[in-house]
């Protein structure tokens, strides 16, 4: 209950940001989001007249169902871009603000069979609620299915299995290493290994 409260806390706080320096473009056409439908790509925009911190500029699109950024900037002023500027910025938080204001439920109406598919919408204040939600419901499939996917590699390996996760996935060994231990934070792959030993953590 009590992760409930702050993740209800959290999303109070983001619906209730009332912070005029941070503007969205209108975005340019929809598409699906788990079981919204999300107006894309969105420019979220930050000025601020009255710090000396660069304007910040992020852009989100919808690439194979997941709302992503896949652009962001930073404009220096005269004291260029810090460290503490880079930190200040949430993509995570930018990501559910744009899915709070663009982000709505969807019904199909029609599909013509080649791809154009007309859909009823509606927004109102619900809806935002229900878009961050919508969004946080989405990525946390998607990490599920990815987690089942490391999962399936890592356990049919038949030595080195991390390695044989960096190798399917197209990544770096620290890398196939996180995903290993999300699988196996999710169950998904056990502690010990048939044999009785403990995978070391070089393989």
């Amino acid at each position: 209950m009590a992760d409930e409260t702050q993740q209800e806390r959290d999303l109070r706080r983001l619906l209730d940001r009332t912070d005029d320096r941070w503007h969205l473009l209108p975005p340019e056409r929809f598409e699906r989001l788990g079981d919204h439908v999300i107006f894309v790509p969105v420019c979220v925009t930050r000025f601020d007249d009255h710090a000396d911190g660069p304007a910040v500029e992020a852009v989100f699109d919808v690439v194979d169902g997941e709302l992503i950024c896949h652009r962001l900037t930073l404009v220096a002023t005269e004291r260029g871009v810090q460290g503490k500027d880079l930190r200040a910025v949430s993509v995570d938080e930018l990501r559910e603000t744009v899915a709070a204001h663009w982000s709505t439920p969807a019904q199909v109406l029609d599909s013509d069979g080649h791809g154009v598919t007309n859909f009823a919408t509606s927004w109102n204040t619900d809806d935002a609620r229900a878009g961050v939600q919508n969004l946080r419901a989405t990525r946390r499939r998607r990490s599920d299915e990815h987690s089942r996917k490391v999962a399936e590699v890592y356990l049919s390996a038949e030595r080195a299995p991390t390695a044989a996760v960096a190798d399917a996935f197209g990544v770096a060994h620290r890398t196939a290493g996180m995903y290993v231990r999300a699988a196996r934070d999710k169950g998904l792959i056990p502690a010990v290994k048939r044999s009785g030993q403990i995978e070391r953590r070089d393989q």
